[in-house]
This record gives C-alpha cells, sequence and structure tokens, in this order.
C-alpha cells in the first residue's frame, strides 16, 4: 500500500512537471511528454533529439542517434 497515491497527488505532481517544463522553455506538449516520463519515477527514460530536454531536471533523456 506504499504505491498507493491518490488522484489528487497524481494531479499535482503533473502540474508541477508541466510547469517545470514550461519554465525551462519547452512547448507545451514537449511538457507534457516530460511530465507523462517524470511521472513514471525511476523507470522512464525521454529518448529525443531535443538536447533541451536535458534541462529538466529528474528527466532521463537519452539522445537519440547517440
Amino acid at each position: 500500500m506504499d504505491n498507493l497515491v491518490t488522484a489528487a497527488q497524481l494531479e499535482r505532481r503533473g502540474m508541477a512537471a508541466i510547469e517545470q517544463g514550461l519554465r525551462h522553455g519547452r512547448r507545451t506538449p514537449d511538457a507534457l511528454q516530460a511530465a507523462s516520463c517524470l511521472q513514471l519515477g525511476e523507470a522512464h527514460v525521454r529518448l529525443t533529439g531535443d538536447a533541451a530536454f536535458r534541462r529538466v531536471a529528474g528527466l532521463k533523456v537519452l539522445r537519440a542517434g547517440a
């Protein structure tokens, strides 16, 4: 039960992640993608060719083509 999270907690975390993405110059669709990855906790990797995603704190980025 330690992993049980309420919908309200997920919404707060999601909004915080989206706001963080927007502060780092990400457009809304990019911020939503980053927030989705961050919601997965440690079990995520964002595959992208856009190096700007590296500025989002906590986001694990794997550079496409690297």
